[in-house]
Formats: C-alpha cells, sequence, structure tokens
C-alpha cells in the first residue's frame, strides 16, 4: 500500500513548526549576547552614531558656505535652460513637421505613389529627393524629445534646489542632533543590560540549541521512514508495469511483423506490373490524338491505346480532349494559364497575341497564318512536358512531335522487360532490408 502523504506532510509540517519556533528563540538569545560583547551590533551602532554627531557638528559650520553653492547652482541652471529653450524653439521653426509621426505619414504617401507607377519620371525623381529630405529631417526631430527632456530635467533641479533653500535648515540640524543624543543613550543602556545577564544567555542558547537538534532528529526518522515506504511501493508499481510493458513488446512485435509481410507482398506485387506501361499509353493517346489533327497515318501496336478519349468540349478547341495520364498536378514555370474572367481567351503555344491583349483595338480580319497555330490543351500540354517534349508550334511541327512521341514509345517498349526486372530486384532487396530491420527490431 502506498504510504499516506497527506498524513506525511501534516506531521513534517508539525515538526518545521516546531524549529521554527525554537530557531526565532534562539535567534533572539545570540543577539542579546553578541550585543554583550564588546564588538557587538550595539556597539557598532554607538560608533556610527557618534561618527554621525562629528559630521552634523561640521555640517553645521558649513551651512552658508553650502547655501551660497546651492545659489550659484540654480543660477547656473537657469540660464543653460534659457538656451536649451532658444536653441530647441530655432531647430522647430526651421522645420516644418512637428511629429516623427507626421514625417512618416509624409514618407508613407510619398512612396505610395511611387510604387503605384502613375508618377513621371520628373515627379519620381522629385519625390525621391523629397524622401531623403524627409529623412534627414526626422533625425532632428527626433532629437527634440530628448532636448525637451533634457530642459525638463533642468527645471525640475532647479525647483528642487529652490524647495531646499526654503526649508529651515537650523530646526532640522536641532532634530537630527536630538534624535542622535536619544540613540547614543539607548546603545548605552542595551549593552549594559546584555553584559549583566551575559551567563544567564549562554545557559538559555546552549538549551534551545539541544531542543532544536532533539526536533531535527525526530524530522529526519519520520522521513526516512516515509522515504522506504514509498520505495517499496514504487518498486511493486515497477515491476508490474515492466511485465505490462514486455506483453505490450511482444504484441507490437507481432504486429509489426504482419506489417513488414504485407508489405513485402506489396512491393513484390507492384514490381512486378510491366515497367513504363502507364507512359507507353501516354505516347500512344498523343500519337492518335496528334496523328487525328494533323492528318497523319499512325500504325496501332496496342488495339487498346486509344480507348476511353473523349472529345473536347467547346467549339473553338481544335484538338480532342483525352484521357491522358496526369504526370504532375503542377503546371511548370512559364506556362500561361487563363484566369476566369478570360474564358474566350484560347492559349497558343507559338506567341499567338490572345484577345486580351487586342481588346480595345479595331477587329480585322484573320490572316491565313494564324489558322496554322496549334491550340494545345492544358492536359495534352502537361503530358508532353512530361515527357521532356516540346509541344507543336503549328501544324507543320505536328508530325515531328508524332516522330519524337514514337521514338519515346520505342525505347520504353524496348527497356520495358529490363526495367521490370530491375524493379524486382530492387524490391527484393527492399524486402529483405524490411524483413531485416524487423527482425533486429525484435532482438532488441
Amino acid at each position: 500500500m502506498k504510504p499516506d502523504i497527506t498524513e506525511f506532510r501534516k506531521h513534517q509540517d508539525a515538526y518545521k513548526s516546531q524549529i521554527d519556533d525554537i530557531q526565532g528563540k534562539l535567534q533572539i538569545v545570540r543577539q542579546k549576547i553578541s550585543n554583550a560583547s564588546a564588538n557587538g551590533p550595539a556597539h557598532e551602532r554607538r560608533k556610527a552614531l557618534f561618527k554621525e554627531l562629528d559630521e552634523h557638528k561640521s555640517n553645521q559650520a558649513g551651512n552658508r558656505a553650502s547655501r551660497d553653492k546651492v545659489l550659484e547652482r540654480v543660477r547656473v541652471l537657469h540660464e543653460s535652460t534659457q538656451r536649451k529653450v532658444k536653441d530647441l524653439q530655432s531647430s522647430k521653426s526651421k522645420i516644418p513637421f512637428s511629429s516623427v509621426g507626421d514625417i512618416d505619414s509624409r514618407i508613407d504617401h510619398l512612396n505610395t505613389s511611387i510604387e503605384s507607377g502613375q508618377l513621371r519620371l520628373a515627379d519620381e525623381k522629385r519625390s525621391l529627393q523629397e524622401i531623403t529630405n524627409l529623412r534627414r529631417q526626422r533625425k532632428l526631430v527626433d532629437g527634440f524629445a530628448q532636448q525637451q527632456h533634457a530642459i525638463d530635467a533642468d527645471r525640475a533641479q532647479v525647483e528642487a534646489l529652490k524647495a531646499h533653500l526654503d526649508d529651515p535648515e537650523h530646526k532640522a540640524l536641532a532634530a537630527k542632533s536630538e534624535a542622535i543624543s536619544k540613540g547614543l543613550n539607548e546603545t548605552r543602556a542595551e549593552m549594559d543590560h546584555a553584559q549583566a545577564s551575559k551567563q544567564t544567555l549562554f545557559d538559555q542558547r546552549n538549551k534551545l540549541q539541544s531542543d532544536l537538534d532533539a526536533v531535527y532528529a525526530e524530522k529526519r526518522s519520520h522521513s526516512e521512514t516515509h522515504r522506504e515506504g514509498m520505495d517499496a511501493y514504487y518498486a511493486k508499481v515497477n515491476e508490474d508495469k515492466a511485465r505490462r510493458a514486455q506483453r505490450a513488446k511482444e504484441e507490437r512485435e507481432a504486429e509489426n511483423a504482419q506489417k513488414a509481410k504485407l508489405h513485402a507482398e506489396q512491393l513484390r506485387e507492384d514490381a512486378k506490373l510491366p515497367a513504363f506501361e502507364p507512359l507507353i499509353q501516354d505516347c500512344q493517346t498523343l500519337i492518335d490524338q496528334f496523328g487525328r489533327i494533323g492528318g497523319v497515318h499512325v500504325v496501332h501496336n496496342h488495339s487498346d491505346n486509344a480507348e476511353g478519349n473523349q472529345g473536347i468540349q467547346g467549339a473553338n478547341t481544335p484538338l480532342a480532349q483525352h484521357n491522358i495520364r496526369q504526370v504532375d498536378n503542377q503546371v511548370p514555370g512559364g506556362t500561361l494559364l487563363k484566369k476566369k474572367e478570360d474564358d474566350d481567351d484560347a492559349y497558343f503555344v507559338g506567341g499567338g497575341k490572345s484577345k486580351k491583349k487586342e481588346r480595345g483595338q479595331k477587329k480585322t480580319p484573320a490572316k491565313a497564318t494564324s489558322e496554322d497555330k496549334v491550340h494545345v490543351p492544358l492536359a495534352t500540354l502537361t503530358a508532353l512536358i512530361g515527357l521532356s517534349i516540346p509541344p507543336p508550334k503549328s501544324y507543320s511541327d505536328i508530325e515531328s512531335t508524332i516522330s519524337s512521341l514514337e521514338i519515346k514509345k520505342a525505347w520504353y517498349e524496348a527497356n520495358q522487360e529490363k526495367q521490370t526486372k530491375e524493379n524486382i530486384d530492387k524490391a527484393e532487396k527492399e524486402i529483405e532490408k524490411i524483413l531485416s530491420k524487423n527482425k533486429k527490431e525484435q532482438n532488441e
């Protein structure tokens, strides 16, 4: 059973209360013994009072000279304050801004005008020059607060000195002399009383110290008994925890072994799939697509490559939309995407002008050469980029694109068996690592 911590703390608090009480009494007795000695606190206070009395007498003699010095200091500070005020007013009159916030607002306004790009070059230069000047003025305005702070400090010092001069100093000196004399009498009486009862104080100190040691011994014994009980309790808790941990470890190892086995089986199944098959299907789909558009006869090596193709929706799209595998969800940098408001603008690979750029111009009949440009849908463009084949810019480039696709497809087909074997070998090595790692974890 776990020892009752509440009961333990209750007993410990009782011991601590006894210790604090005895220590308080012992401290009082020790202080009395110290006061009775020649170098005790009472003696030291008496020496300090005598020293203070000597200084007080010296201050009374030099009181008049000290007053003259204070008056001179007041005059110097007053003149210095007047000069600082004039300098500050002169500096403020040269700058049209009264605060740092006003300057920052003006700088922000100028920066906004420059960044908008609506200013002429000459106006922009003038704005930049004004910003430079404003930043210089900002440093000056920022320093005004420090100058004003120095002026206020001087004025406060002057007022303090004047208040000191107005005080009736002779009354203060007399009161201080009386306080010092009273302190000397008290320390003398304290030292005399302590010296008379010095032996009695020693006896009291020894008895209190003995009582304190006894209470400390009882407190340590009680703490040791409680600690032994807690150690026995937590030893039992740790033993139970170790048994549960061992059982959980065995269950976890069995679960991990099953997961490793399933993972190995999945790796083997994936590795046995023909390599490059999705890429070969993409190549054939693109070959069929561009073959229909360019009027090129395409020989089909696989009868099912073109299955699932669908026509593009929209009258203005010359290419058909096919079920092309998405190589990458992210469109490479540099690819022009249509906004929702630009649905009528076609994307041409070949540098053709969009309707958006021609907005506001008079409509003219389209030239014959514009009909040669090929509109490549985004899915087709993404598939070509994934195969590292440049898209055709015009109908005359379609045969070249088909040729590149056929070469790419032929290479995939030629290396399919070899790559599949490599995938199987790689999967077996990975399976071996997984099983070895799982076995090592079980042995740890």
